[in-house]
């Protein structure tokens, strides 16, 4: 519920240590490794800037987020293009091994866990190898987490010993704020000090920062709004198996 919203705000530039702080207990991370966007897009757009240069070389696994080839593309980065293949039972397979072959030849690797649009997870120990290679190469790597908390796995344990990684996630997915785009990154110290010199004072309205924090003070009613949804998709999956039609 908004109905304390100061009306202050609204003529006042906005603040944001209420939100870090809120994400900061939300994350279990230090606000030194947290940094608010407007929408995960502008994540994306900020952490392209920040990490690669013309002419460098960013694997992507895909099919992936669209935004990704957009603003690859805006910064003249080469897009190696990975294909998830198919199984024998239907369902698609990240390509693991021919990703870590080929991130000696990169700057970067893009893993969007679990991937949009497919559906596909890594695995805890894939997604380990892979930054830990990624990192004796010297290569930086970009994990969307979406829907992470709908997923119940997280990297972000792996930002201790992983300088060389950035974590991007979004309030438009589990708390369905899409309309005001509120994105944050979580990533070292370092890092975040770069992704400040690509973003101006304010681009994350006060409204959206306000709602955030209010919804992270809210989280035993989203979880459970959350479970309703996991039932639903669960009873449709099994109704569908069920069907005539797939008999």
């Amino acid at each position: 519920e908004l109905q304390d919203f100061p009306a202050s705000l609204l003529n006042t530039y906005p603040a944001y240590e209420e939100v870090l702080e809120a994400l900061s207990r939300y994350t279990t991370m230090s606000v030194e490794n947290i940094f608010v966007t407007n929408g995960s897009e502008q994540a994306i757009d900020i952490v392209i800037r920040a990490l690669f240069h013309t002419g460098d070389t960013v694997i992507v696994p895909s099919p992936s987020f669209f935004p990704f080839y957009h603003f690859l593309a805006l910064e003249g980065v080469h897009v190696a293009p990975l294909s998830y293949s198919r199984a024998q039972q239907g369902e698609w397979v990240f390509p693991f091994e021919e990703t870590l072959r080929r991130l000696p030849e990169a700057q970067g690797l893009v893993l969007v866990h679990p991937n949009n649009p497919l559906g596909v997870a890594l695995s805890p120990d894939q997604i380990q190898e892979l930054i830990a290679q990624a990192q004796r190469e010297h290569v930086y790597v970009i994990v969307d987490e979406a829907y992470f908390e709908f997923y119940g796995t997280r990297v972000q344990h792996l930002l201790e010993n992983h300088s060389n990684v950035a974590i991007l996630r979004t309030f438009s997915k589990y708390f369905g704020l899409s309309g005001l785009r509120l994105g944050y990154m979580l990533a070292s110290k370092e890092l975040i000090l770069q992704f400040h010199r690509f973003r101006a004072p304010w681009n994350v309205n006060a409204f959206a920062a306000f709602a955030a924090t209010r919804c992270l003070q809210q989280l035993p009613f989203f979880e459970s709004v959350k479970n309703e949804i996991v039932q639903a998709r669960s009873e449709e999956h099994t109704s569908e198996l069920q069907s005539p039609c797939n008999l």
